[in-house]
C-alpha cells in the first residue's frame, strides 16, 4: 500500500496493490514476465501505462516486491524512463509519502532502489548496471527523497549497535509485534 497527502493536505490518497502502482507518473500495466522486461520489452500501453503520479515525478513506486522479486522488473523500467528513484513496496506494509518523507509501516518493509550513481555500458548489448544502491527500509524507518537522507526507526534508534566483529556479539532477536489480521 501507498498513501501520499492531496496537494491541498486536506485529505489522503491511498492505494494497494494497482492502487500503489497509480502513485508514480509510470507504472507497470499488464507486464509479462520478468525476463521479458529485462530484455527490453515495455511498450507504452501494453506493459507500462501512465500512473497518477500522486508521489511526484521522481519516484517509480512498484507493489508485492519482495514477495514477488519484482527487482528484474523495476530497474530495466527505471532505466529506460530516467527515474533515479524506486521504492518497491512489499506485501502486508505501506509507505506513507509526505512531501519529500517516506516512511514505511506494516508488517514487512520496502526496498529502495538509488540509481542516482548508477552506470551503463551500453556496448554490451545487454541489461547490465554498476553503482546502484539498495536499501532495505524496514517499519518504522524513513527516507528523504530531497536530501537522499535514511532514518531509522525510533525503535532501532533506542536500541544497542550491533557489530559482529565486537568480542562478545551475541545478536537480540526481539521484534515489537506486528498483526496483519485486525482480529
Amino acid at each position: 500500500a501507498l498513501s501520499a497527502p492531496q496537494a491541498s493536505g486536506s485529505g489522503v490518497i491511498a492505494g494497494t496493490s494497482a492502487g500503489a502502482a497509480i502513485m508514480s507518473t509510470v507504472m507497470f500495466r499488464d507486464a509479462l514476465s520478468v525476463i521479458n522486461v529485462m530484455k527490453g520489452h515495455l511498450r507504452d500501453g501494453k506493459e507500462v501505462d501512465r500512473g497518477l503520479g500522486f508521489v511526484g515525478p521522481n519516484l517509480f513506486v512498484d507493489q508485492h516486491f519482495l514477495k514477488r522479486g519484482r527487482f528484474g522488473r523495476m530497474i530495466p523500467l527505471m532505466l529506460s524512463r530516467g527515474y533515479k528513484l524506486g521504492l518497491g513496496v512489499d506485501e502486508n506494509c505501506a509507505a506513507i509519502v509526505q512531501g519529500d518523507n517516506v516512511e514505511v509501516i506494516g508488517a514487512k518493509g520496502a526496498l529502495l532502489v538509488d540509481l542516482r550513481e548508477a552506470k551503463t555500458d551500453p556496448a554490451q548489448g545487454v541489461l547490465n548496471l554498476t553503482h546502484a544502491k539498495l536499501t532495505y527500509l524496514d517499519r518504522g524507518d524513513r527516507y528523504d527523497l530531497g536530501l537522499h537522507k535514511i532514518n531509522p526507526s525510533e525503535r532501532k534508534l533506542r536500541g544497542q549497535k550491533l557489530d559482529p566483529s565486537t568480542p562478545g556479539y551475541k545478536p537480540e532477536f526481539t521484534n515489537d509485534p506486528f498483526y496483519i489480521d485486525m482480529l
